[in-house]
């Protein structure tokens, strides 16, 4: 059977661990699809039997008893198989495996096992955590407690050799080198496969007998508060608190997770946070989740109507979020660099904080362009659905909760850009700003420089190529927070008006681009003929013309020849006569 991407996979999660449940489905949703989710069989608010399901993920927290009955009850709602999460108890794991499951997951285990486990049993394998073999020795043998030994180590090497290739894969490879790494990973998943067939022990599962389907329905009704549909209001990890739905918090508990990788910039363009260290950077970052978070909590306490936060701005297509904006990012200038910072140059005590915010001005048009806020905000605080490729998406479907993420993702990493950019301003080479916020290798003042230069250079490109363009083609440039670091991705998006505002030079380059599009069909018809003109006439014309040409030339001396060879026959008269 052919495995199937990760990323194509459609799952449910039931574990009756709070915490545990909302961790793992925030971490999985920008993976795979997580089509239910629920504490327990009887929580389900979608019937399993009529979702299109890969796999369930089965939380086994109360021990090898409840086992039984609950995977009998699983097998009877969908034939999806089974991957067992858990504790790392062999009786567990063995009751899942007798029981029908198709692996199981240690929880506390690396999530890039979790994921590769998914893979596997989607694709019809089995995958065992190494717990689930210990303690089965002494029924197996002497040879048992080798054979436990070579497996458990040679499966953790694979499986980390594993790991590591797809973080490889993951990252901006060549051609070439992504082919190598791919054809390494295939050999690895063929040296798993054959470990687990030659050294894997087995214990036969009995055959489970579906019990019929309950008559009664024990899902909740619209009047219970589930996990996206209700209210959660509890304490973040960031020490706010949310009284926001459950799909907010999983948004935001998403954001925490990819806020712990690498935050390295992986575009092609430079940002203002390049300049900070990795810990000032995730600090930063960390600073704008909190402040938006609470925003949001502040306007949902103070039971605010769309039209206050929404309403139409005239010259922006931002609709009102700007003023939610430029609030959002006088919050994280005070936050970040503390209310009382003070500094001091050439012996004068200087307020940092009241100097950025007089950039206020200069800041706004790097707000204005930040895409998304008005769906965002309207999609957390009001439950407005979002429109996807021009489709409606409501709150909590998959593909709504994709881009609210990727909106979410861009909105801190373009505020934390405008944090930046008025210190950049107004104190770039001040020596105690270099030493407390700047990375090691932009101390120096000629690093400084051309690192301000390169931003200039950037905002001028952007301005009069990138924006046309990208208002032309109907697209928007998000970042977002990927394993690896900053990356940029494009998404569609209706830019009619913007497009019809454009003025001066943008203008220009969308006639020009519109003139290459017209001309450029053309154009490549007229090389295309004259291509087909030259190589007629070379090979025609002229290399007729040379044919005739040498073959004259070769009958010449071949007539001379014949001459000279009967000029030497015996008896002939060669040279003058006297």
């Amino acid at each position: 059977m052919t495995t199937p991407p990760a990323d194509r996979l459609t799952v449910a999660v039931i574990d009756d661990e709070e915490f545990f449940r909302l961790g793992v489905c925030s971490w999985l949703r920008s993976r795979v699809t997580v089509a239910a989710e629920a504490a327990s069989l009887a929580g389900l608010e979608l019937d399993l039997s009529t979702l299109p399901l890969d796999l369930v993920l089965y939380g086994a927290n109360q021990g090898p008893a409840a086992v039984p009955s609950d995977l009998q009850a699983l097998k009877a709602m969908t034939d999806a198989p089974v991957l067992g999460l858990g504790p790392g108890d062999p009786a567990v794991a063995r009751q899942v495996q007798r029981q029908g499951g198709q692996g199981y997951w240690v929880k506390g285990s690396a999530p890039e096992a979790l994921l590769a486990a998914m893979t596997r049993v989607a694709a019809g394998d089995e995958a065992w955590g190494t717990p689930y073999w210990r303690g089965e020795a002494t029924a197996q043998g002497w040879f048992a407690p080798w054979r436990q030994r070579l497996y458990a180590s040679g499966m953790d090497q694979i499986e980390a050799a594993i790991a590591d290739l797809e973080g490889l894969l993951a990252s901006d490879l060549s051609p070439l080198d992504r082919a190598v790494v791919a054809g390494r990973r295939r050999e690895l998943r063929a040296a798993r496969r054959a470990v687990a067939w030659l050294l894997s022990p087995r214990v036969t599962p009995p055959p489970v007998e579906k019990s019929p389907r309950p008559l009664t329905d024990s899902r909740p009704t619209a009047a219970s508060t589930g996990p996206i549909s209700g209210e959660l209001k509890r304490t973040s990890p960031g020490g706010e608190s949310l009284v926001l739905g459950g799909a907010s918090t999983t948004l935001f508990e998403a954001l925490d997770v990819k806020l712990q990788s690498p935050l390295r910039n992986q575009t092609r363009r430079p940002l203002e946070i390049d300049i900070l260290r990795e810990e000032r950077r995730r600090e930063l970052l960390y600073a704008v989740r909190r402040a938006f978070a609470d925003l949001l909590g502040e306007l949902q306490q103070a039971d605010v109507q769309p039209a206050q936060v929404l309403e139409p701005q005239p010259q922006s297509d931002t609709r009102g979020a700007l003023r939610l904006l430029q609030d959002l990012w006088q919050r994280v200038v005070t936050v970040f660099f503390g209310k009382y910072y003070v500094i001091s140059i050439d012996g004068v005590e200087l307020e940092v904080v009241p100097l950025l915010l007089l950039e206020a001005e200069r800041v706004r048009p790097d707000l204005e362009a930040i895409s998304g806020v008005s769906e965002l905000v309207g999609h957390l605080l009001f439950q407005h659905p979002l429109q996807v490729d021009s489709v409606p998406h409501g709150v909590g479907s998959a593909v709504a909760m994709a881009r609210a993420e990727h909106l979410l993702d861009n909105l801190v990493v373009c505020m934390a850009n405008a944090v930046i950019q008025p210190l950049l301003n107004q104190l770039a080479d001040v020596e105690v700003i270099k030493q407390s916020f700047y990375s090691r290798q932009l101390l120096s003042s000629r690093s400084i420089a051309q690192f301000r230069n390169d931003l200039s250079w950037h905002y001028r490109l952007v301005r009069y190529w990138y924006d046309p363009l990208d208002i032309f083609e109907s697209r928007v440039r998000l970042f977002r927070l990927g394993p690896i670091g900053v990356e940029e991705r494009f998404i569609y998006m209706p830019r009619r008006r913007e497009l019809e505002r454009l003025q001066g030079l943008p203008f220009t380059v969308t006639l020009l681009l519109e003139l290459r599009d017209a001309l450029a069909p053309r154009f490549q018809a007229l090389v295309s003929w004259a291509g087909k003109l030259a190589v007629y006439l070379l090979t025609e014309v002229l290399g007729r013309g040379l044919g005739l040409i040498g073959r004259g030339i070769l009958r010449g001396i071949g007539s001379a020849w014949q001459d000279v060879a009967r000029d030497r026959e015996p008896g002939s008269v060669s040279g003058p006569r006297r």
